[in-house]
């Protein structure tokens, strides 16, 4: 990948238009405009956006000549590609870790079936077991035995100088995702080829398995919310469908289920549902600032359902989810994990989707004056925090180890989503 040559300001774009896995690498390891990396440790060893980027696609080794999963074969022949001249024009390089690599077939057919199954939709489950402890356990095992492949895929990478961003690691990025990338700088793949044992002695970050959804009558509630919230039904939009909702609810309820133990009112917000948001609010008004398991809230939800509705003109002006939430008693001041509240939820997918309304264009997506698109304010004014705006909301923060252009150099527009792209 040439950053140089790449449109002004539109490295991520040219990313974006290339695979989904180019577009992971530019919003993870570069910044979408000139393609600087933000990650400190690979711009300490030298890394330049006027220099290429080497991605490694696929890595390959027949089955035959990696024994064990340590292949010589598979080390040296990515120690003859680091050699070539087209190679030595690029300063940094980026593998995604492959687990169906180094896993049999039918291990590989297995996880395939698994996640077709996890990514049908509600209304073509019938045929899929319900969630339970045992299906979560076999889910954690399959995670477990793909974290063990991945770990072989590695080997020969790591042999070569390529690395774990330990910060990246350590964040995970989308449901520890960004544990599967391996990075390496022209200093660090031109040093000496590794040996097996100084391999087997690095200390390896692997993703997790996604936190435990709410269990049994509680799991019933939120399929049953998400079911009946689906807009490819049309929600609770009528009273039939909301009172079938009701009584199935509160049956359910009956059982010893739990509105807020399921996070039922996340479902409903998240649909943008107001009749589902406004029955669960009556059964149960606890349910208004309960966290899920991410420690997200009713709020931060809708308010990312509010972002996704944005158009060249502006936003909508109806807020109704949003303003019942409020209404319930709904805590603005509440944050997440990483220090956001409903605001930063808000702006944050605002902000991204503006990104990539660039990113496919190649145009500003809005005015260059975030304030000026219609609509906007109103939002921010429900969602404003009483002591304004957190450092995260605002994204004026650097993370440790990572590298924040916008204050590093703030005066060149290189991070401003609204100018020139």
């Amino acid at each position: 990948i040439s950053r140089p040559p790449t449109p002004p300001r539109h490295f991520l774009g040219a990313m974006d238009g290339h695979s989904s896995e180019l577009q992971w690498i530019g919003v993870t390891i570069y910044e979408k405009k000139l393609g600087r990396t933000v990650l400190k440790s690979l711009a300490d060893l030298g890394d330049s956006h006027h220099c290429g980027i080497l991605y490694v696609e696929k890595l390959h080794v027949d089955e035959e000549y990696r024994p064990g999963g340590c292949s010589d074969v598979g080390a040296f022949a990515l120690r003859k590609l680091m050699a070539h001249g087209l190679v030595r024009k690029c300063s940094s390089a980026v593998y995604i870790l492959d687990p169906n690599e180094y896993a049999t077939q039918e291990v590989v057919d297995r996880w395939s079936e698994a996640n077709r199954q996890e990514m049908m939709d509600p209304f073509g489950r019938q045929g899929v077991p319900p969630v339970t402890d045992a299906t979560l356990d076999a889910k954690e095992a399959d995670h477990r035995e793909a974290n063990h492949y991945a770990r072989l895929d590695a080997n020969q990478l790591l042999r070569n100088g390529f690395y774990q961003d330990v910060h990246t690691a350590q964040g995970g990025g989308f449901f520890g995702t960004s544990k599967r990338i391996l990075v390496s700088a022209l200093s660090e793949w031109r040093k000496p080829l590794k040996t097996h044992a100084e391999v087997a002695a690095v200390e390896f970050y692997e993703p997790e398995p996604d936190p435990r959804p709410p269990m049994g009558v509680d799991g019933e509630i939120l399929e049953l919310t998400k079911k009946s919230c689906s807009s490819w039904t049309g929600g609770c939009s009528t009273d039939e469908k909301l009172n079938k909702y009701r009584l199935e609810v509160t049956s359910l309820i009956g059982r010893g289920g739990s509105l807020a133990r399921s996070c039922a009112l996340h479902a409903a917000s998240c649909s943008d549902d107001l009749a589902a948001v406004s029955l669960i609010i009556s059964l149960d008004p606890s349910t208004v600032n309960t966290s899920d398991v991410y420690g997200r809230t009713p709020l931060m939800g809708a308010a990312e359902i509010i972002a996704g509705k944005s158009t060249n003109a502006g936003f909508p002006s109806n807020h109704a989810v949003l303003d019942k939430l409020l209404a319930a008693g709904a805590d603005k001041n509440t944050t997440d994990p990483s220090g956001r509240t409903a605001l930063g939820h808000f702006l944050g997918q605002h902000r991204e989707y503006t990104t990539m309304m660039q990113a496919t264009s190649g145009q500003p997506g809005y005015q260059a004056n975030e304030n000026a698109i219609p609509g906007i304010l109103e939002i921010k004014r429900k969602l404003m925090p009483d002591g304004g705006a957190t450092a995260a909301d605002e994204g004026d923060t650097e993370e440790e180890g990572f590298i924040n252009y916008k204050l590093v150099d703030p005066d060149d527009g290189s991070d401003d989503l609204y100018g020139d792209y």
